[in-house]
């Protein structure tokens, strides 16, 4: 996967952490992909992936630090998310697909 984002993506930076139980069962060995940025890295576009149990959970999201991001900075990361997902599924055989976009603490119009 490391492979193919940096394929498709450039320089990626890739982050493995311990979760504290806010998004994997505490406790959970995850290793985050952040592929994406907004220009003034305000906003990333993340795959994380960890093993729960005997399965593999995946998540993808776009997030901000600190304040609400402005709107414009949403289309570039949905079509970046949306690479991605092709990317993943041609190399790795990961589907994404299914995934649904929501908010999460912002209205964000490109979802609309």
């Amino acid at each position: 996967m490391d492979k193919t984002l940096r394929k498709a993506f450039g320089k990626i930076e890739r982050w493995d952490y311990v979760d504290d139980g806010s998004t994997f069962p505490k406790g959970t060995n995850v290793a985050q992909f952040a592929y994406y940025k907004t220009e003034n890295s305000a906003g990333w576009a993340t795959l994380d992936i960890g093993r729960v149990n005997d399965k593999t959970r995946v998540t993808h999201s776009f997030t901000g630090i600190g304040a609400e991001l402005p709107q414009q900075s949403f289309p570039p990361a949905i079509r970046a998310m949306e690479k991605a997902g092709r990317v993943l599924k041609a190399d790795c055989n990961l589907d994404l697909s299914g995934m649904e976009l929501k908010a999460v603490g912002q209205s964000v119009e490109a979802l609309n």
